[in-house]
């Protein structure tokens, strides 16, 4: 069995008993409901659906937390139990435009972006028109390609969290997130070249 410093939470929750669960459940709530909201929304885009898709984790949590067998961390079940709910809310088409990425990674163009610290203004304007190509070229990206940018790029997890979280193998992981690079790429690849391109003159 997996070591996990919320397990007793969880076998908390498991309890028949009203008096220990529901206190439990609360501070179940308490801790994720944040996290689960913010991951949804960046994969739904929208606030309003990802408002609802976190009700709906939860009520899922509720019932079938009786189910955990902890033989994996907690916080990839919940994480993948929100994944799920986000892209099938995705998929029905109920979602609208609104990421906004943050954090780094590997993909070169994700790494384009000027240094804050040595950034001139006029780099700040760049920076801000290249973060909103980025958004928008995010939105095209398929659901599974973009819960994975958005578990590694945004909420920080390592490849083997992630293949958890989407039930998948390390190299499936891998595969997707080099997919979705190269879509990225494509997609962005005349936005950096015409900025290179100014900064050449």
């Amino acid at each position: 069995m997996i070591e996990d410093t919320e397990f007793d939470l969880v076998r908390r929750c498991q309890s028949s008993e009203p008096e220990i669960y529901e206190p439990a459940f609360g501070e179940l709530y308490s801790s994720y409901s944040d996290r689960v909201f913010n991951t949804s929304f960046r994969v739904v885009g929208n606030a309003a659906d990802a408002a609802d898709v976190t009700q709906d984790v939860f009520l899922t949590v509720f019932r079938k937390i009786g189910e955990f067998q902890f033989s994996s961390r907690f916080f990839t079940w919940i994480y993948r139990i929100t994944v799920n709910l986000s892209i099938d809310r995705r998929r029905r088409g109920q979602s609208a435009p609104g990421l906004v990425l943050e954090g780094g990674g590997e993909a070169s163009v994700l790494n384009s972006l000027p240094d804050e610290e040595a950034a001139s203004p006029d780099a700040w304007a760049d920076r801000e028109f290249l973060e909103g190509k980025v958004q928008k070229s995010i939105e095209r990206l398929s659901p599974k390609l973009r819960a994975i940018v958005v578990l590694r790029y945004i909420e920080g997890l390592a490849y083997g969290e992630i293949a958890e979280v989407m039930d998948c193998s390390i190299g499936t992981v891998k595969s997707r997130l080099n997919r979705a690079h190269k879509n990225l790429e494509v997609f962005l690849g005349p936005v950096v070249e015409a900025m290179s391109g100014d900064d050449e003159e």
